[in-house]
């Protein structure tokens, strides 16, 4: 529990890092990578806060056809809730994976 509560805790402080990411790739002339991302619409302001690619973790564990689904369905958003649960399966013999949605 504590564990969760920590992680969720970095999770909130690293997303109000993101304009300073931004700031700091475009100070440098540097191609920034932004994560937290979960639907079009956050895709799309990770692109205009300053940021040329979109990191996708939890999101593709949750679902793992999030690139083509995007792609086809502007509205389309990703089930990923940013739980962290999938952080417990790192060292699962069935691989990490999200224990909410995944059909392992």
């Amino acid at each position: 529990m504590l564990r969760t509560l920590y992680i969720a805790r970095l999770t909130t402080q690293l997303r109000r890092l993101r304009p300073v990411a931004a700031s700091i790739v475009a100070a440098l002339l540097l191609s920034g990578c932004g994560g937290g991302g979960s639907s079009n619409e956050s895709f799309e302001k990770l692109m205009t806060e300053g940021f040329d690619f979109v990191q996708l973790g939890r999101t593709l564990l949750a679902d793992p056809d999030l690139p083509k689904q995007a792609a086809a369905i502007p509205s389309n958003s990703s089930r990923c809730v940013h739980c962290n649960d999938c952080i417990g399966t790192i060292e699962s013999d069935m691989g990490i994976h999200c224990p909410r949605f995944s059909a392992r």
